[in-house]
């Protein structure tokens, strides 16, 4: 008695949970608990003239299928020949052409003896409205942003069926979710029976004669199942603890990171041979995504017992970017199994790959120039004066606030020693005039401003924080002293008087503001009563002359109080009591 099975392929992308690793592969099972086998250690199949015409694409495509599987360690192989015009189910012969009657994108009808669990027949059919392509530049594929489901892959998963092999929800496998099971380095993509397809058919079919030893590395890992297969997505770059970087990529992820920042490279490894291996793997920096020996070695760990029974996804070790990268530009990390060449392999080209990083791009913060416009005289310390600052953003995005500080040198190395004019928060970039004050300490002499922008959160490029301006000549604090003060002995009110006082003004030409009061002691304040007020000019002699207004009767102290001049702070000077007066 014959039975036929079909088994279909996935028609559609599913997303998963997180697992990582499992011996997962699964056969078709007889009565009894007997695997579906072949007789035979060789399956001969036909391709149709039709779809698969010798020498065409197409044949080359499905040649490089029946291929991979024959270099697998199990024992068992297939035949291909050509250019058939005759195909059928149920004819007792294997055959591969394409339909536009079936559903799912490809089937496998499959007849087997019930009583012997022995396979008899296989016919593989592919949907012939489904974008394939023969092509093996990852741009073109779906897996990596491309428009086309790659054939091969799907080839790859029927022909698994072919042998026995049922779908697989556990690992990482060809027999789950095909289209993302194949293996990139540079542009190429190849696909591949894989690990747990090995697993399966060594299994049932056991080892071929000879030694067969085959290590992989794979940038894709298992997430979960849907719809009673495996679901795949890209292994990851991760941070020191394990955390999921920032993905800013496209069609394939590029993961945010830091000069000298730690991080680690996720990764799927295979074992596709006979033997179980210790196997070395390392790490490497590649400006390009094609990984090789050539590129920057970042470090090395072991994956100790890697067997064929297990797809083993590890998060990796301790990375450190280094420092010398350039910002703002993507590069490669890398992984090669048997980085050392220790293991003698039937395939060296599946030993490494690579996932995208992009340097961060820090804020930058620049102090691009400080200047003042003040008369050609100079200034003085307390005198406010008008600024204006320029600072820009010539890094990464920036936003919010920042600090900045103002500062007096005596040359055009600008330190935190120089005086302190100003501390200020913005948020505003580009130039602004500010209106500032010399410090009213600040000693007389030539000046440069100086602008410090304090370093933004993140930043590292601070050699163009700090910027030194325009000069200014900063004066000595004018003071104006009153030296002597005379008046008459008697004094009447509505009587002409003149009172004498000698003043010396220094650094100040300008005119300043006198009074002459008299007061009950020798200490003349603004609370005693004034008896006239003028002004004057420069250091020397000067008389006042008025007209004696009505006081009370008896003795009083002449006094003259200069009231302070701008920017004067030194007014302990300005007042003086003189001689004794009678007034009637």
């Amino acid at each position: 008695m014959k039975t036929r099975m079909t088994v279909s392929i996935l028609a559609t992308l599913f997303a998963g949970a997180l697992a990582h690793e499992a011996a997962a592969w699964t056969w078709l099972t007889c009565t009894g608990g007997l695997k579906g086998h072949w007789a035979s250690h060789n399956v001969p199949f036909r391709a149709s003239l039709l779809g698969f015409p010798a020498e065409s694409d197409w044949a080359t495509a499905l040649q490089s299928v029946v291929s991979s599987w024959n270099t697998t360690p199990a024992n068992v192989t297939y035949s291909m020949s050509w250019n058939e015009l005759f195909i059928g189910e149920g004819n007792g012969e294997s055959e591969v052409w394409w339909s536009g009657s079936i559903s799912p994108p490809a089937v496998c009808y499959t007849w087997y003896n019930d009583l012997l669990c022995q396979i008899v027949e296989t016919d593989v059919v592919f949907k012939n409205t489904v974008s394939y392509t023969t092509s093996t530049d990852k741009s073109d594929l779906t897996p990596y942003g491309g428009s086309n489901r790659p054939f091969r892959t799907t080839a790859i998963h029927e022909f698994g069926h072919a042998q026995g092999l049922g779908h697989t929800t556990d690992t990482y496998s060809v027999m789950g979710q095909d289209w993302d099971h194949i293996h990139a380095n540079g542009s190429l993509a190849t696909a591949y029976p894989g690990e747990d397809a090995f697993a399966g058919s060594v299994a049932v079919y056991g080892f071929k004669g000879g030694a067969h030893e085959d290590l992989a590395v794979a940038h894709w890992r298992h997430t979960g199942a849907s719809g009673g297969y495996s679901a795949h997505d890209r292994a990851r770059v991760l941070d020191a603890a394990g955390g999921l970087l920032s993905d800013v990529g496209g069609d394939e992820p590029v993961y945010l990171v830091a000069k000298g920042q730690q991080v680690k490279l996720q990764m799927s490894y295979e074992n596709m041979g006979k033997s179980t291996h210790d196997a070395q793997v390392g790490f490497y920096l590649s400006s390009n995504d094609y990984i090789s020996h050539y590129d920057t070695f970042l470090g090395a760990m072991t994956v100790n017992n890697l067997g064929l029974n297990t797809v083993y996804t590890s998060d990796g070790i301790l990375l450190t970017i280094p420092d010398s990268v350039a910002e703002d530009t993507i590069y490669w990390l890398g992984a090669i199994i048997d980085y050392e060449g220790t293991v003698a392999e039937v395939n060296e080209g599946n030993n490494k790959t690579y996932t995208a990083i992009q340097i961060q791009r820090f804020p930058d913060l620049e102090a691009v120039g400080v200047s003042s416009l003040v008369p050609p005289g100079g200034v003085v310390p307390g005198q406010v004066v008008p600024v204006a600052r320029t600072i820009q953003s010539v890094g990464g995005p920036f936003s919010g606030s920042f600090t900045y500080k103002v500062r007096l040198s005596l040359n055009t190395s600008i330190t935190a020693y120089d005086p302190l004019v100003a501390n200020l928060t913005s948020a505003t970039l580009g130039a602004v005039g500010l209106s500032l004050m010399i410090p009213s300490d600040l000693p007389a002499g030539t000046y440069h401003w100086g602008l410090v922008v304090d370093a933004a959160s993140g930043e590292t490029a601070t050699a163009n924080n700090t910027v030194a301006g325009g000069s200014i000549v900063v004066n000595e604090k004018p003071d104006v002293e009153v030296v002597s003060v005379k008046g008459p002995k008697h004094a009447q009110a509505g009587k002409k008087v003149k009172v004498n006082f000698k003043a010396l003004a220094s650094h100040y030409g300008g005119s300043f503001t006198y009074e002459i009061r008299l007061s009950e002691n020798t200490v003349i304040s603004a609370a005693d009563p004034l008896v006239a007020s003028g002004t004057a000019t420069g250091s020397g002699k000067h008389k006042a002359k008025f007209t004696m207004p009505a006081l009370p009767a008896g003795k009083y102290y002449w006094g003259v109080r200069i009231l302070a001049v701008p920017y004067e702070t030194e007014t302990g000077d300005n007042a003086l009591a003189g001689n004794r007066v009678k007034v009637k």
